[in-house]
Formats: structure tokens, sequence, C-alpha cells
């Protein structure tokens, strides 16, 4: 997933304030609220926020997405103890040589990170449902390929 910079103003909040959010590239909050539901609205803005507090290196972001990827629940792996060992050397080798070494307490951190990767999961979850919705619209089912370009994945 990709994050770009964004500014919103809104009479939803009362405040300005800039967020990260996937996509909608200088869009305003109130004109996001058109375009998305807004319970997955407020739920990214909440992960977006997450995100930004953990100033994450490129390092980390890395050893984050190969964690993410061995995750046991979200493909059919052929020898899912195998995925899980190599899983469980990321975690180590992440907690060892990134963590250890750049925090004092390095515990909380690992945690921090695993609470933003559930966050994420979640707001997946949330987009799948919202895509599901968009599914149903008239002009969804006019224009099949507006639907595939916008699906979230």
């Amino acid at each position: 997933m990709f994050f770009c910079l964004l500014v919103f103003s809104s009479t939803y909040k009362n405040y300005l304030e800039l967020q990260v959010v996937c996509g909608s590239v200088n869009a305003y909050f109130d004109e996001l609220l058109g375009l998305m539901h807004k319970d997955y609205t407020d739920e990214l803005f909440q992960v977006t926020t997450k995100l930004q507090k953990c100033n994450m290196t490129i390092e980390v972001v890395t050893l984050l997405r190969a964690i993410t990827l061995t995750a046991g629940d979200r493909y059919d792996f052929e020898n899912p103890a195998k995925v899980e060992k190599i899983q469980w050397k990321l975690i180590g080798f992440f907690f060892r040589s990134l963590l250890k070494k750049s925090f004092d307490n390095p515990e909380q951190r690992l945690w921090q990170l695993f609470d933003i990767m559930t966050s994420l999961r979640n707001l997946e979850s949330v987009a799948k449902n919202i895509h599901k919705l968009r599914s149903k619209w008239a002009v969804m089912q006019d224009h099949p390929l507006v639907l595939d370009v916008i699906k979230c994945h």
C-alpha cells in the first residue's frame, strides 16, 4: 500500500492537520467523506496518525512487511510450519538487530508496531466491506472497470 501526504481541514473535526492516507493527494476531509464511508475514513485517519507517530525507518518497514507476508492466516502455504518458523526468525532478527539497538524500551516498541500492524489489518477488513457496498452502486454495475480501479486489496 502506498501512502501520500494529505492536508485536510474540515468542519467535521474543526482543525487543520497533516495526515497520511492512501491515494487522494490534496483532497479535503469533506471530499473524502463523499468518496468513502465515514467509518472507514475515521479508521483510516486513526491508523495513519499512529503510523506518523512511529517514524519508521526503511529497515523497520521492510522487516514488518516480511513478517506480514509470512502470516499464516493470510495465505495457504504449502508448509505452514516452515513459514511460521521463518516468521519467528524474522521477528527475532527484527527485535535483536533493530529494536534493541535503536530503542531504550525495545519490548514496548515491538508491541506498538504490532498494534499498528493489527490496525492496518482491521483497516483492510473495513475496506473490503466498503468495496462490497460500492460494487452494488448502479454506476459500478454499468462501469465494472471503475470498480476494479478503486478496489482495495
